[in-house]
């Protein structure tokens, strides 16, 4: 098994023992592999923040994605990036901070770790998530695979009503193009820290854990490549949210020198 990165700590590449390809590859229906979703989710209210009274600027999903990472360690098996502030990210997030992105190859898992660092003189808020595209199988398609969640989730929160489609039972949602396409289905209140992508038709398994609450599931109609999303995020993105950034349902807050982690792995079953 091997994996590969780019310039922005980005995961380009996740190969099984037969040398398939697990991670999307970026083309022009979906531009991306695996992106770093930091200190936004999703997007904000007019593209805007509110911090300290001053408003700034952002894209969806924040700026992580946009940044150069330095390379701190470059082995096949183990890769470590680091992304600070620079004066031009604090135009657009105002704070001072260190982005640690880690991996590791272990047997048949690759464990992802985002260490976020506050380097600052105050506290800051953020929010920090993952975003991995995963090939679906050759000649299959999304009404192929399953969701697994190994813990009955009988208090899970659906970020839209799919209550009449019959879906979902507590332990496996039924996947196809007509739920997820272009429109992401999000689930918090999570008890389950891993979920499952099995494959109905070849019982592979892609066995994806987190520390987290929170998952969304999306995809963009791709004949050819088609792909699915399924992406660990501390908190349901808000875009409707309008004031201060401290003051924003499930925003994260780091005191000065203060770190966090937030982790999750991609685990090759069969």
């Amino acid at each position: 098994m091997t994996f590969n990165t780019n310039e922005h700590g980005e995961l380009i590449s996740f190969k099984n023992q037969n040398g398939r390809e697990l991670i999307h590859q970026a083309n022009s229906i979906w531009n991306w592999y695996s992106p770093i979703i930091f200190p936004i989710l999703g997007k904000a209210k007019n593209d805007q923040i509110i911090c300290k009274g001053k408003r700034y600027s952002i894209k969806q999903h924040g700026i992580a994605r946009h940044c150069k990472a330095d390379t701190l360690i470059n082995f096949n098996n183990h890769k470590l990036f680091e992304i600070c502030s620079t004066p031009h990210t604090k135009t657009i997030y105002p704070y001072d901070f260190r982005l640690l992105i880690e991996y590791y190859l272990e047997k048949n898992t690759l464990h992802i770790l985002y260490t976020v660092i506050n380097s600052d003189t105050e506290e800051m808020y953020f929010n920090i998530g993952a975003h991995p595209g995963f090939n679906l199988e050759k000649n299959c398609n999304l009404k192929d695979y399953l969701l697994i969640f190994p813990e009955k989730e009988d208090s899970i929160v659906f970020s839209r009503d799919v209550s009449n489609l019959g879906i979902f039972d507590g332990n496996h949602l039924l996947l196809s193009d007509n739920i997820i396409n272009d429109s992401s289905l999000f689930m918090t209140n999570l008890k389950s820290r891993y979920i499952i992508l099995k494959n109905l038709k070849t019982e592979s398994d892609i066995k994806i854990n987190f520390n987290t609450d929170t998952v969304g599931i999306w995809n963009r109609f791709d004949e050819q490549h088609p792909f699915i999303c399924i992406e660990p995020w501390q908190t349901f993105a808000n875009s409707k949210f309008e004031g201060e950034l401290s003051k924003k349902p499930g925003i994260h807050q780091l005191y000065p020198k203060e770190s966090y982690t937030f982790y999750y792995s991609i685990e090759i079953k069969n």
